[in-house]
């Protein structure tokens, strides 16, 4: 189970890398971390040297696949979360990878997607309020 979550995690963060900024400068160390320049904070720097540092990685992690860290935003964040902050289009589809090959719920690093639903009170409220179905 751990290694169907790896290689879809995996396969969503090859897709998210090379739309980060100074792809030159990401590095990726053998046991499987990644340096980078951090993407929701180096546009921020003020210089050119400064914003191409490697202030951020994806550090690894048994149980949920990746964690996103960075030393000058202080943000820190699971590749879920990461995915929806940078990425919502993305997180959907990664969320759904997730739950149909049955690694959400309960015992799981991700909830089950519930896609929202509007009630239908309103439209049987505006019949009421109409005066439609009603006796004399």
């Amino acid at each position: 189970m751990y290694q169907q979550n790896q290689e879809i995690t995996d396969k969503y963060l090859n897709q998210i890398l090379p739309l980060f900024p100074y792809q030159e400068e990401h590095r990726k160390n053998p046991n499987g971390k990644i340096q980078m320049a951090c993407p929701l904070c180096s546009c921020t720097r003020s210089t050119e040297s400064k914003k191409r540092t490697r202030c951020s990685a994806f550090l690894p992690n048994d149980n949920t696949g990746y964690f996103f860290n960075c030393f000058h935003c202080k943000s820190s964040m699971d590749f879920n979360s990461f995915l929806m902050a940078y990425a919502p289009v993305l997180q959907k589809k990664y969320h759904r990878d997730m739950e149909l090959n049955g690694l959400t719920g309960k015992n799981c690093n991700l909830k089950k997607f519930r896609p929202k639903f509007e009630s239908p009170r309103k439209k049987f409220n505006q019949r009421k309020s109409v005066g439609i179905g009603t006796t004399s």
